[in-house]
């Protein structure tokens, strides 16, 4: 009540709130809106320990998080919002029904306020789905599980036991399927990504859209990825989370870009923060697009890395001794400031690496002690991240 009478005191500009009856307020408290309610979606089955962590995250990352009440730009954290200043929009529903003294003062030193509800509420919408987001990058994984989120507001359980709301959390298992790459069988997952707004999004591409033509150049097939290009993901990104990375294999498919080799080989972009570090390999088997292997930029086999050997003569071999072939090599140099090594990647057609270097240098080194959601979040929503302190948050499997 202490929260709800400064929300409540700063939006009107004066103290009014102690003018509410007792009554009011105390019919109000029972009814107010409550905590957030971590629940499993019904035929979802979420392990135990993902709903602990996610619960966790919810809870700390809605408090870290601000937003600005309209229109006196109050700022107040996502968990505030949700559990007071939308209490304060219920309470100004009671006070409007009743009769007292100052009921119309009240009323109208909260008009303003009032007449806010629905764009303060898709404010706070649209962060607590940025919050969903990263939640899902963060378990993001092609062979395993894929999350997502959504939130609802219910009476639970009991009417007396007031409003709260409801977050759901759904999981999807992966598609996958077993073909043959080079004379041996391999899995591959289907490429996909989960969210509210559209449901499981599979990516399909069109032939012709990689330049392949022939008859059935028209007709979308399915992609897939092998378990060997998340494992050179991994390898070659290193010191970046794997779940980041899968994420924007799907990113750099959605906004699909085809690059060719000096033999017109096609090769798909993959993108890293919009900024491109390499390229996914792939071929057609089956009646589906796999993705065998990433590239990095450096790497032999790309239009950039056929540049290095050119103007340097450094071939593979070289590459790997001067650990040329991982980004973690660029990312712990001082590139800013050597205008030698900026100018040398210029002329190699990596300059993209000086751009991924600007903009992720800081969070790259923050990553040794920084938790994995609080770097999905730094990703996602450009916040600087903090250790992240356990909270507790209803819960229900």
């Amino acid at each position: 009540m202490r929260k709800m009478k400064y929300i409540f005191n700063t939006v009107a500009g004066e103290n009014v709130f102690d003018f509410i009856p007792h009554s009011t307020l105390d019919f109000f408290y029972e009814s107010r809106f409550r905590s957030f309610k971590l629940i499993a979606e019904p035929g979802h089955t979420i392990p135990n320990e993902v709903m602990k962590n996610v619960g966790m995250a919810i809870s700390v990352l809605s408090k870290k998080n601000m937003i600005e009440v309209m229109p006196n730009r109050l700022k107040l954290s996502v968990y505030d919002y949700y559990n007071y200043a939308l209490s304060v929009h219920l309470l100004l529903v009671l006070i409007n029904k009743e009769k007292f003294l100052q009921q119309e003062k009240i009323m109208n030193l909260m008009h303003d306020f009032a007449s806010k509800r629905d764009d303060q509420l898709i404010v706070a919408h649209n962060e607590i789905y940025r919050l969903f987001f990263a939640l899902s990058v963060a378990y993001f994984d092609f062979d395993k599980l894929l999350f997502w989120f959504c939130y609802t507001f219910d009476k639970y359980a009991y009417a007396e036991q007031g409003l709260h709301i409801i977050i759901h959390v759904k999981v999807r298992e992966p598609e996958s399927l077993t073909v043959s790459i080079n004379g041996n069988p391999r899995p591959v997952y289907r490429v996909g990504w989960a969210s509210e707004a559209n449901g499981i999004e599979w990516i399909s591409i069109k032939p012709s859209e990689l330049n392949i033509k022939n008859s059935f150049a028209e007709i979308p097939l399915d992609v897939y990825i092998q378990s060997h290009a998340v494992q050179r993901l991994s390898e070659r990104l290193d010191g970046i989370d794997a779940q980041m990375l899968q994420f924007n294999v799907f990113d750099s498919l959605k906004g699909l870009k085809v690059f060719y080799d000096n033999h017109n080989n096609a090769l798909i972009e993959y993108r890293f923060h919009n900024i491109k570090v390499g390229y996914l390999v792939f071929e057609i088997i089956e009646g589906i697009i796999v993705i065998k292997t990433f590239l990095f930029l450096t790497n032999n086999g790309t239009p950039e890395g056929q540049q290095i050997e050119k103007q340097t003569g450094l071939k593979k071999l070289d590459k790997q001794y001067l650990a040329l072939d991982k980004l973690s090599t660029f990312m712990t140099a001082d590139i800013l400031t050597n205008m030698e090594v900026q100018k040398t990647l210029t002329d190699m057609g990596c300059q993209s690496l000086i751009e991924l270097y600007k903009n992720t240098a800081v969070m790259y080194e923050q990553n040794k002690n920084t938790s994995v959601i609080m770097r999905m979040l730094k990703y996602l929503h450009d916040e600087k991240p903090d250790d992240m302190a356990e909270e507790d948050m209803d819960q229900e499997i």
